[in-house]
C-alpha cells in the first residue's frame, strides 16, 4: 500500500464515502426539493424508500430540514459531512490543508435553524463538495492516498445510482472508475473477481465492496 498504514488507508476510504455521500445526497436532493415545490409535496416518500429509510417525517418541511441538518441521523447529509470532516482531521498531515478545509466548510454551510433558504445551502454544500474533489485530484499528491479515497468515492457512487437509478450510462460509469480504483489499491488482487465484476456492469453492493476492503486491508 505504499506510504499509506492500514489505519490510515480505512480512514481515506470512509473519507471518500462520507464525502460522496454527502455530494451525491445534496444533488438528488435538490432535485426532490424541486419536486416537493411543484407539485408534489409528498415526493419525500419515494426518497426514503430508495435511500431504505424509515419514513418518519411529519411533512416535507420536517424531512428538509431533518434530511438535511439533523447529524445525529445517520441518513442525513449533515451526518456524512460531520464524519467526513473527523476523518479528513485525522488525515490532514495527508491531505493539502486546503483540501480538508472544503470539507470543514462543507459543514459550516449547513444552518442550525434554515432561516437561509435551502436552495441556497444545497447549492453551497455542492460547490464546496465539488472543491474538495478538485483538490483530491490537484494537490493530494501522494497516489495511494488519492487512490483510496477514490475507492471510497466510487463504492459510495454506485451504491446510491443502484438505488435511486440515475440510468444505466451513469451506473456503468460508476461502476468503471471503482473498478480501476480498486485495481489501483490492491497490488495482491484480494479484490480483483469484485472488479472484474464491476467492469463487466455486474450488480454488487456496497456491503460487498466493504468487505473485499476490509479483505485486502488484513
Amino acid at each position: 500500500m505504499g506510504t499509506v498504514s492500514i489505519t490510515q488507508a480505512e480512514k481515506l476510504y470512509w473519507l471518500g464515502r462520507y464525502a460522496e455521500r454527502a455530494y451525491t445526497l445534496t444533488g438528488l436532493l435538490a432535485r426532490y426539493y424541486d419536486r416537493m415545490l411543484d407539485a408534489d409535496a409528498d415526493a419525500y416518500r419515494e426518497y426514503c424508500t430508495k435511500l431504505g429509510i424509515p419514513d418518519i417525517y411529519r411533512d416535507k418541511t420536517d424531512f428538509l430540514c431533518r434530511i438535511l441538518g439533523d447529524a445525529g441521523s445517520q441518513a442525513s447529509i449533515a451526518y456524512a459531512l460531520v464524519q467526513a470532516n473527523i476523518n479528513a482531521m485525522l488525515l490532514r498531515d495527508r491531505l493539502a490543508t486546503e483540501t480538508a478545509s472544503y470539507i470543514q466548510s462543507a459543514c459550516n454551510a449547513v444552518p442550525r435553524d434554515f432561516q437561509q433558504n435551502i436552495s441556497t445551502t444545497l447549492r453551497d454544500v455542492t460547490g464546496l463538495l465539488l472543491g474538495f474533489w478538485g483538490a483530491v485530484d490537484d494537490l493530494v499528491l501522494a497516489d495511494d492516498v488519492r487512490d483510496f479515497i477514490k475507492a471510497g468515492k466510487y463504492t459510495e457512487r454506485v451504491d446510491l445510482y443502484t438505488r435511486f437509478e440515475p440510468g444505466a450510462p451513469v451506473l456503468d460509469a460508476a461502476k468503471r472508475r471503482l473498478a480501476r480504483s480498486l485495481a489501483h489499491i490492491d497490488s495482491a488482487g484480494v479484490c480483483k473477481d469484485l472488479a472484474d465484476l464491476l467492469a463487466k456492469g455486474r450488480s454488487v453492493t456496497g456491503r460487498q465492496i466493504d468487505e473485499s476492503i476490509a479483505g485486502m486491508l488484513q
